[in-house]
């Protein structure tokens, strides 16, 4: 088993020095080949001694090809596992480089990790101290296990080498090929119900030859997986997307023939045929088709974006997000969390429009009043949002019920990880909430994740009245209510909890028409237009996403008649 000193104390470049003179010796060898040739007993000569002469130059030639091969395999493998492991030093290091920086020590000798800092802290602080300690630790017994695989692997090719190797009775040069051929080059697979910090990790510990292997073999490996790097994500999703596309309109022609023929069964057009199943299919056939080209137009639009998630298979709907801006650079993260009657046919062009929006606004933000850092936003539907047809259901697809929003929060949690964790540095990461999302975000914002801060804007409820139960720095959990908003109006009236107006440590931002800076920003009205451009709504949003200085946001509360009727309203969960 290898130990974290045993990896910090490894001498790679003698190792490496090792390499050179395998190669060199396989290369000395190699070249012998037209001496040999020339030492092969002459047509001519026959008799005895002719055979015995013959008898010793094929076995000169044999041992040769047998050294060559062994050679061969012990190159081969000794350049693939020094670059494993020199990855799994660099993995150690970080982790333990990252680790001091937030104040613990790593002990190498021990691979002990301590906690050096003075509290108090409050309950947010604790759990971003515990999010790191586990991140360190999962990086570090990653680090490990990449390198005890690299030194098994390594030591299972010298004993192969060292019980012989044949190499054949060819030219050298296919010993050489021979040889080389017999080193393990298979990339393992991710580790089955890895964090994401585990994932990460084992992407790191790939060679670039490696990782595009997988991304050009074994796209499905990574490309919804939460820890591996957007831009890796966004190839492998954009690799397979083509294909879905056709897989979807074949599916669609089928359907469409099966329905068509169900309905003519008996040579007569009919309604006494039932069809109702073959139509349903066809309409979800119809609908997959809609949703995977409408990420399609969505990515052909201009302007840099990533496709994150394209999730065919998991839930009702297909799920996908795709990124405005580089999200494994950008120093601003914002992640927008969609609700009711949300589809990727229906919605993704144009959240992605509001997003792309958004990513301008909180640049321009972070230019004027705040550290000059870089912005990527992400339309995330990554989720099954309650749709219409399941508003009266009991089965917890409806709206009125929390289930899909404890469903989403989970997977929101584990993607807002993984964001943290597919980087060096973490990136400031904000939540953008509306309508039935702001309560999937709240589930999310129960669990350690990372996120920085959180806007809820037209929310129906966030599932309790006690902001404490949120993971989010004092003062970071914002607001927006617009006039004749009646979704936002609903709060403490039904499961989804109190109305949000009235609990105390979420700050209410303005809505109206506000003066910034000499330019008039719009109100808005209604529950659907907070994203809208030029609004005081997308002004503040774009200050909190950017990080910027908070006097600049524009304060300020709408009520409705909802808000006058759930003010003296105290249900089981206030």
């Amino acid at each position: 088993m290898v130990t974290l000193a045993n990896l910090m104390s490894w001498d790679l470049v003698a190792l490496d020095g090792v390499l050179d003179d395998v190669v060199a010796h396989r290369r000395t060898l190699t070249q012998l080949q037209d001496e040999v040739d020339d030492a092969a007993v002459p047509p001519s000569w026959r008799g005895r001694a002719a055979d015995e002469a013959a008898k010793r130059h094929i076995d000169l030639h044999e041992n040769l090809a047998d050294a060559i091969a062994e050679l061969s395999l012990i190159a081969e493998t000794l350049q693939t596992e020094h670059g494993a492991l020199k990855r799994a030093q660099q993995e150690a290091q970080f982790a333990i480089d990252h680790a001091a920086a937030n104040q613990f020590t790593v002990k190498v000798d021990t691979g002990m990790v301590y906690d050096n800092a003075l509290g108090p802290f409050d309950d947010h602080a604790l759990n971003d101290r515990q999010r790191i300690l586990d991140e360190v630790i999962e990086r570090l017994s990653a680090a490990l296990r990449n390198a005890g695989d690299a030194d098994a692997d390594l030591a299972a090719a010298l004993d192969r080498a060292r019980t012989g190797v044949d190499g054949g009775t060819g030219t050298f040069a296919e010993a050489f090929r021979h040889g080389r051929g017999l080193a393990d080059d298979e990339v393992l697979p991710p580790p089955s119900n890895g964090s994401a910090n585990d994932m990460n990790a084992w992407w790191e510990g790939l060679s670039e030859e490696e990782q595009g292997r997988v991304i050009s073999e074994n796209p499905d490996w990574i490309r919804n997986v939460d820890g591996i790097p957007a831009v890796a994500r966004d190839e492998a999703n954009r690799e397979v997307l083509p294909d879905l596309v056709d897989q979807a309109k074949r599916d669609v022609e089928a359907a469409e023939k099966a329905y068509t023929d169900k309905v003519l069964s008996g040579g007569d057009y009919s309604f006494d045929h039932d069809a109702s199943a073959e139509y349903a299919a066809m309409t979800e056939a119809r609908d997959r088709l809609a949703d995977l080209e409408a990420v399609q137009d969505t990515l052909d639009k201009p302007g840099q974006r990533q496709l994150l998630l394209l999730d065919t298979t998991s839930g009702e709907q297909v799920r996908a997000a795709i990124a405005n801006g580089n999200v494994d650079t950008a120093d601003h993260v914002s992640v927008f969390v969609p609700g009711f009657t949300t589809t990727v046919r229906g919605s993704m062009e144009n959240y992605d429009e509001n997003m792309a929006n958004m990513r301008r606004e909180a640049s321009e933000a972070s230019r004027q009043y705040g550290d000059g850092g870089s912005v990527a936003t992400i339309s995330w539907l990554g989720y099954d949002a309650p749709q219409w047809d399941g508003v009266v259901s009991f089965d917890g697809s409806s709206v009125a019920s929390t289930a899909r929003a404890q469903e989403g929060g989970a997977l929101l949690a584990d993607f807002t990880n993984g964001i943290d964790s597919s980087r060096r540095t973490d990136p400031h990461l904000s939540v953008l909430a509306h309508s039935y999302g702001s309560t999937t975000a709240s589930f999310a914002l129960r669990e350690s994740t990372g996120i920085d801060s959180a806007v809820i804007f037209g929310s129906p409820g966030v599932g309790t009245g006690d902001v404490s139960e949120f993971d989010l720095p004092e003062g970071e959990f914002f607001r927006l209510e617009a006039k004749w908003d009646a979704v936002a109006d609903i709060g403490g009236a039904g499961p989804l909890g109190p109305d949000p107006t009235w609990i105390d440590g979420i700050q209410g931002l303005s809505t109206q028409e506000s003066t910034i800076d000499g330019d008039v920003h719009q109100g808005v009205t209604g529950h659907s237009d907070y994203l809208q451009q030029g609004s005081t709504s997308q002004h503040n949003m774009g200050v909190i996403v950017s990080g910027a200085d908070r006097d600049r946001l524009v304060t300020g509360d709408a009520h409705g008649f909802g808000d006058i009727m759930s003010w003296p309203i105290r249900m089981p969960w206030d």
